[in-house]
């Protein structure tokens, strides 16, 4: 494979190998380091990741009841009033 070997050849100019003496050299020490990397990235690998619910979403989850006072419980039947009247004319102006 030309790509291959363009690389390997890449890799000695840039190590300065003159010899086979060094290219053997630099070949144990690729192996060691291509071996050295696999454990590296086998350690730290994590577990699936756990993600919260919501409180809503949880079993049992009870809303909070809130006091409607009465001039927002009046603004309220005021808009509602309004939206029926709009849907018995069906929404025409």
């Amino acid at each position: 494979n030309q790509a291959l070997l363009d690389a390997i050849a890449n890799s000695w100019l840039k190590a300065n190998v003159n010899s086979p003496e060094a290219a053997l050299k630099q070949i144990s020490d690729f192996e060691k380091q291509k071996a050295s990397g696999q454990k590296r990235r086998q350690g730290s690998a994590k577990g699936p990741r756990q993600e919260k619910l919501p409180d809503w979403a949880q079993e049992g989850y009870q809303p909070e009841k809130k006091k409607v006072s009465d001039a927002d419980r009046e603004k309220l039947a005021a808009q509602l009033a309004k939206l029926r009247e709009l849907g018995d004319k069906g929404g025409a102006n």
